[in-house]
């Protein structure tokens, strides 16, 4: 093997080795909470569509009522968002990251605090979608049928049950 192909060789895994990394340094960058700065933990997306960890968009919303990057009101409750959980899961598994999520104990707090998190930043009036001409949970942004949310998962179809 000549000495300039072996050259031309080393050149050409060098380079892709730097374009593999810098799309992973990018990738990355897509995956951080603007709050806490760190990978997104438990992401949670605004009407608006920006998306933060879990506790980091909670902690935020006990001072603040708008979007912490385009300050945009918040007028419905935060909602998980799960290809970006998803694809959080895919970046941390990756051989060449081995990481972990910064909080280990985020889903124990998630699951206590899920439930009502948003109660008290959200409005409880109910919202009329023009473009389905349908009535929408406030809590949930389903449809309502006769006043009643048609989501089994939302505390007001719960609620409804209980009664």
């Amino acid at each position: 093997m000549n000495t300039k192909k072996l050259y031309r060789d080393n050149a050409r895994l060098i380079r892709k080795s730097n374009e593999s990394a810098l799309l992973i340094q990018q990738l990355k960058s897509t995956l951080d909470c603007s709050i806490c700065l760190g990978l997104l933990c438990i992401p949670h997306s605004l009407s608006c569509g920006h998306s933060f960890c879990f506790h980091c968009l909670y902690e935020w919303m006990q001072e603040n009522n708008h979007c912490p990057s385009c300050r945009a009101a918040l007028t419905t409750a935060p909602i998980p968002n799960v290809i970006l959980s998803d694809q959080v899961q895919i970046y941390i598994q990756h051989p060449s990251i081995r990481t972990s999520p910064q909080d280990p104990n985020a889903l124990e707090k998630y699951k206590t605090l899920k439930d009502h998190a948003w109660d008290a930043f959200i409005s409880n009036e109910d919202v009329y979608d023009s473009e389905d001409d349908v009535l929408r949970c406030a809590r949930c942004q389903w449809e309502m049928w006769d006043g009643i949310c048609q989501n089994n998962q939302c505390q007001r179809a719960t609620a409804r049950e209980r009664n």
